[in-house]
């Protein structure tokens, strides 16, 4: 796109390793549930027309799968990201590290940063608290993203949309930016972690952007699993197996402590080469000078998106703190 990084980001970023798949919306990588959230059922309705063909054409949505209809009358306090699972408060950084396989078939050094800004962004007619996310690959930032999140009144957080660099080659250029947003080119906004997650509930989505191939889905695994990372060790983790269409024979398992939020991310399945394993590292919440410096990087992101994705330029700017929740 020979759009200019920032500066802090053109210091690290180098070559590119193949885009993981990994939502950490988490953290964050972020679900229409059926049967899961208390309240859900009475709200299904069919998705919309454009998004609702394009997922039946692709053969990954079963008969359990219709999408529930974005109400932004259910969004009461949408930024306040209070799910016991997944709490997104601003300032909160959560730092994770581990590994992939590249194509060459060569374990490489990967982490990832989420930053939760005091950033908010409309989007459907629901005010969506906003996430600043990196990604490293042999210690260099081969991405920057905007992930965009809000809860329901049944304590549903929903992916509302994305939009991500790619870096490549060390210089410092956008070389892609494939985002998507609810309510544009098809896209519908899904579930990333449901209000009330039950074992043997059916799968949900996570999202459908037929624009960029984002067709990712996700179903409780298991409950009261002990994990430890270097941060903690945990009792009553909840882990969630997530696929995609394009993927078969591969599992995603993302593994969530009460309180805290993802703290590992791995992977299942035969056909899967790329092995992404992250553990989280590290906690923290941000000073008044740490996050006013994600909220400038947010912000400058936002800005060269606008400037260079045409579909991030019809979505609403990036608003600071003190816009309310609607």
């Amino acid at each position: 796109m020979g759009i200019p990084v920032t500066e802090f980001e053109r210091q690290a970023v180098g070559s590119r390793a193949r885009k993981s798949a990994l939502s950490l919306r988490p953290l964050l990588a972020l679900t229409l549930l059926l049967g899961v959230a208390e309240g859900c059922a009475k709200k299904e309705k069919a998705a919309s027309a454009t998004g609702g063909e394009a997922a039946a054409a692709a053969g990954w949505w079963g008969a359990d799968s219709t999408q529930l209809a974005l109400d932004p009358g259910a969004f009461s306090r949408s930024t306040e990201i209070t799910n016991t699972w997944l709490p997104l408060k601003p300032g909160l950084r959560m730092t994770y590290e581990g590994t992939s396989v590249n194509d060459e078939g060569e374990v490489i050094e990967r982490k990832m940063q989420i930053n939760v800004t005091d950033l908010t962004k409309m989007i459907g007619g629901v005010r969506s608290i906003v996430s600043w996310d990196l990604d490293w690959s042999e210690g260099q930032v081969v991405e920057a993203e905007l992930a965009c999140f809000a809860q329901d009144d049944s304590g549903n957080v929903w992916l509302m949309g994305e939009y991500p660099e790619e870096y490549d080659d060390g210089n410092g250029v956008v070389t892609a930016n494939p985002a998507w947003f609810h309510g544009l080119e098809g896209s519908v906004a899904g579930i990333l972690f449901p209000g009330r997650p039950e074992v043997g509930s059916p799968s949900f989505s996570q999202g459908w952007a037929p624009a960029v191939g984002y067709s990712d889905r996700g179903r409780v695994d298991s409950l009261g699993v002990r994990n430890c990372v270097p941060v903690d060790c945990y009792e009553d983790v909840l882990v969630l197996a997530e696929s995609s269409g394009d993927e078969a024979g591969m599992e995603q398992l993302k593994y969530f402590a009460r309180g805290v939020g993802n703290i590992r991310v791995h992977w299942r399945g035969t056909n899967d080469k790329e092995h992404h394993a992250f553990t989280l590292t590290k906690i923290e919440m941000l000073d008044a000078k740490g996050l006013a410096e994600i909220r400038a990087s947010a912000l400058a992101l936002d800005k060269r998106g606008i400037a260079g994705n045409k579909m991030y330029a019809q979505t609403s700017p990036v608003k600071g703190p003190g816009a309310g929740s609607r």
